[in-house]
């Protein structure tokens, strides 16, 4: 899954991290969540289905 478009100057960081590979998700459900500058914003699945790999972990950047 890709990172929504935020509307933000500053990096984006990943905050949290609530799955893990093999972990099964239903629409919806909080993934990961990224700071802002100013905000924190929730990731959600947006189908249900199985975790096959985390590519990020809590403090990386993802987007400047």
């Amino acid at each position: 899954m890709n990172l929504p478009a935020l509307p933000s100057t500053e990096p984006i960081v990943v905050a949290n991290v609530f799955v893990h590979k093999g972990d099964i998700v239903q629409t919806g459900q909080e993934m990961f969540s990224v700071e802002t500058g100013k905000s924190a914003v929730p990731i959600t699945a947006p189908a249900n289905g199985i975790v096959m790999r985390v590519a990020v972990a809590e403090g990386d950047i993802v987007a400047t």
